[in-house]
């Protein structure tokens, strides 16, 4: 009886915990879409010293990775990435401004800090990115 107790407190607390989860996942995790009428994406790469903007239509299936790549395609510069198996990519540098002395390439979309790796960041019309170089974010 008193294992049938334990296991029983111990299912309703994870249950509880699944709800709670689900329920304050961020949106990154959940359905998103296009926003009606919104084919393009922007981009804003702020380096502390220099600032990129430009606009893409992302192809379905496109990701941060994938739009920062068409915005350097666009204005002509070059970034460097590292790929880490299991994990994805991180970006080391954009524009020749690396990361260095704490500060670290990182980007928001919609004005939300991006937990998850770029390559991995589903982006859609009407979606605003903004990469920074600036010192790690805890969110």
């Amino acid at each position: 009886m008193k294992n049938s107790k334990t296991i029983l407190i111990f299912l309703a607390g994870l249950l509880t915990g699944f709800v709670f989860s689900v329920a304050f996942l961020p949106s990154y995790f959940t359905e998103r879409a296009p926003k009606n009428g919104e084919n393009t994406a922007s981009v804003m790469i702020d380096s502390g010293e220099k600032i990129i903007i430009c606009e893409s239509e992302p192809r379905e299936g496109a990701t941060a990775f994938d739009l920062l790549e068409s915005c350097s395609e666009e204005k002509k510069f070059q970034f460097d990435f590292k790929v880490y198996e299991g994990m994805g990519v991180l970006i080391e540098s954009i524009d020749g401004f690396a990361s260095s002395d704490g500060k670290y390439w990182q980007y928001w979309v919609n004005n939300e800090y991006a937990q998850i790796s770029s390559d991995n960041f589903k982006i859609f019309g009407g979606d605003v990115m903004l990469w920074k170089l600036t010192d790690i974010v805890s969110e």
